[in-house]
Formats: structure tokens, C-alpha cells, sequence
């Protein structure tokens, strides 16, 4: 019926001098239609007449159209799925610029925009496009594109796959991208505290990206040991991005690998490597703070906590202090 009304509407148009858009015939308007229907059988009859090589000259053109009118998100994504199924390079297209909408992978359409690009676009180009950001922003070429394009890919992997395999020094390399110049640490702070940073790309914010991807793994050993390498790197911004890290990984280990910062006056970061120290040891168990000795032939010299790993260098050991020369300063006071 609507389409017997369009095609009045057209003749009444022409009738009164205007030209109206050419449109598919009756029956592939029809089809296209039935690309929305809930019902499997009236869509495997219209994808059945719309894929006939007998009407391949006027049913591409009419999933075009379709494709390109986002108003029905689930028949644009059937016409670009039809389209690749055709040979026609519109279809991944469209279909990757409908991946890039947040409101479709998170809408009642987001399985069918999954399963179709899992099938046309597919992991890999994803993946491509994340490690092509990384590669030009570390040629120092920074760009908000580049940043924007990165995090984009994230997003879109993480929707298609939250496990998807990554090259293995995917996330060291975007651990310690930087920008040239140097950074503001004051705004990579706001960022990094901010759950949902938007208006702004920032290259901070491919780091935390990378950890976000690395506090997704199932052992979390690997994600300690990078995070922990990443804090000794030459660059403050790089620093404070992997405090963030492992204050998210909430492992008591990087007490010893924060303890420099903190002591250093000097450093821009001595306060957040000191909040972050005060933050652990105030909710960490006894038995995790207690102090035992160093070696067991010398029980009264050199003490280290119990949670630092075995070292015996006495620069990183805690002396205890003798008790006659504690009594004497109480006695002192």
C-alpha cells in the first residue's frame, strides 16, 4: 500500500511540473522493507529477490540507497551485508562507518552489527588501523587523528572481540608513546581521573588505553611485570600513567619500584608515587607490613618487608634501631 501511495505522490508531482527522485520499482521497494521484518521468512524473500543476478542492475542501486539512510539502522546494515554479498566494495564501507557510531554497538542492533562485521571488515583490519596510529604518532607526526583513530579501533576490537589477539609488543609500544615536547602532568592527571574523557584527544589517553587492555587479561603477572618496566621509563607523563595502571592492579609488589619516586624531592611525581604508598600501606594487611630479616644468619642488622622480593643490598634495607639508643632518646623527650 505505501508503495502505491509513493507512486501517486510521484505522478501528482509530475503533473504539477516537479521532478521527483527516480525510485526502485514496487516490488524491490517492497523488499527492502522487508529487510526490518522480525520474520525470517519475509527476509530470506526479499534478500532472495534483491541478490537474483536476473536484477542485479536495479537492486544494487536500491541497497545503496538503503545503506545510506542510518534512519533504520538494521536495514542499512542488511543492505551493506547484501551489497558485500554482491561483490560490491559499498558494503564494508558502510558498514565501517556504521561501526564507528557508539549509539549502534551499544543499541538493540549491536549483535546484528557484530556478526556482519565480524563477516566483511573482520578483526584484522581493526587491529591494522590501531597499530598504523601507533606507528605515526611514534614517528612523533602527532595528530589528533592519529590519537582518535587509535582509540577508535580499541573501542571497535573490544566490541567485536574482547579477547582479540594483539601483536605481542602491542602494549609496550603504546605504554610508552609520548608526545614531543613533553606533556602537561597536570592534564594527564584530569584525564586519567576522568572515567569518561571526551572532547579532547590526548595521546595520555592511548596509554590508558593500553592498560585498559592489559588489566583485561586473565593472569595478571604480565600485566605487573609491564606496568612495573613502564614506571622505569625516562618520562614523566609515561610515569604517571603507569602509577594509574598499577594502582588499578592494586599489587602491593610496585611498593619498591615507587619508593625512588617518592624519595626524590626533585621528581614532579613524588607526591602521587607518596599518595599512592600511603594509599597501600594504610589498607594492606599486618601480615603483608610486617618486617622480618633480610637473611637468617643476621636477624638484627638488616630488616625488609615482607613484601618486597629477596634483596640483601643494604642501600635498599630498613636498619632497626637499637633499643638502648631508643630508650635513651625517649628518656631524652
Amino acid at each position: 500500500m505505501r508503495e502505491i501511495w509513493e507512486d501517486t505522490l510521484d505522478r501528482m508531482a509530475l503533473w504539477c511540473g516537479a521532478c521527483p527522485l527516480p525510485r526502485p520499482p514496487r516490488r524491490f521497494r517492497a523488499a527492502l522493507r522487508a529487510l526490518d521484518s522480525d520474520r525470517l521468512a519475509d527476509r530470506s524473500r526479499a534478500q532472495f529477490l534483491l541478490t537474483a543476478p536476473a536484477h542485479r542492475r536495479v537492486a544494487i542501486p536500491a541497497l545503496r540507497q538503503a545503506a545510506h539512510a542510518w534512519e533504520t539502522p538494521a536495514r542499512a546494515i542488511r543492505a551493506a551485508l547484501l551489497l558485500h554479498h554482491l561483490c560490491e566494495p559499498d558494503g564494508p564501507e558502510v558498514l565501517r562507518r556504521l561501526a564507528c557510531e557508539a549509539d549502534l554497538r551499544t543499541g538493540a542492533q549491536a549483535a546484528l552489527l557484530r556478526a556482519a562485521l565480524a563477516e566483511t571488515v573482520g578483526i584484522a583490519a581493526y587491529v591494522r588501523q590501531a597499530v598504523a596510529s601507533l606507528i605515526e604518532l611514534e614517528q612523533m607526526r602527532y595528530s589528533f587523528r592519529a590519537v582518535s583513530r587509535f582509540r577508535q579501533a580499541l573501542e571497535i576490537l573490544r566490541f567485536l572481540d574482547p579477547d582479540a589477539p594483539l601483536p605481542p609488543d602491542f602494549l609496550r609500544r603504546a605504554l610508552v608513546v609520548r608526545m614531543a615536547g613533553g606533556e602537561d602532568l597536570y592534564l594527564v592527571r584530569a584525564l586519567l581521573a576522568d572515567p569518561h574523557p571526551s572532547g579532547l584527544e590526548h595521546v595520555c589517553l592511548i596509554r590508558r588505553e593500553a592498560i585498559e587492555l592489559a588489566l583485561g587479561r586473565p593472569d595478571r603477572e604480565p600485566t605487573y611485570a609491564l606496568l612495573s618496566r613502564t614506571l622505569a621509563y625516562p618520562n614523566g607523563a609515561v610515569q604517571l600513567t603507569a602509577l594509574y595502571g598499577l594502582e588499578r592492579l592494586g599489587d602491593p609488589r610496585a611498593l619498591r619500584q615507587m619508593r625512588p619516586l617518592a624519595d626524590n624531592p626533585a621528581h614532579p611525581l613524588r607526591d602521587d608515587a607518596r599518595r599512592l604508598i600511603a594509599q597501600w600501606t594504610t589498607r594492606t594487611p599486618d601480615e603483608i607490613t610486617l618486617l622480618r630479616p633480610a637473611a637468617p644468619e643476621t636477624p638484627a642488622s638488616l630488616l625488609r618487608p615482607i613484601l618486597v622480593p629477596p634483596d640483601d643490598q643494604a642501600a635498599t634495607l630498613l636498619r632497626p634501631c637499637p633499643l638502648k639508643s631508643c630508650r635513651e632518646s625517649e628518656t631524652a623527650e
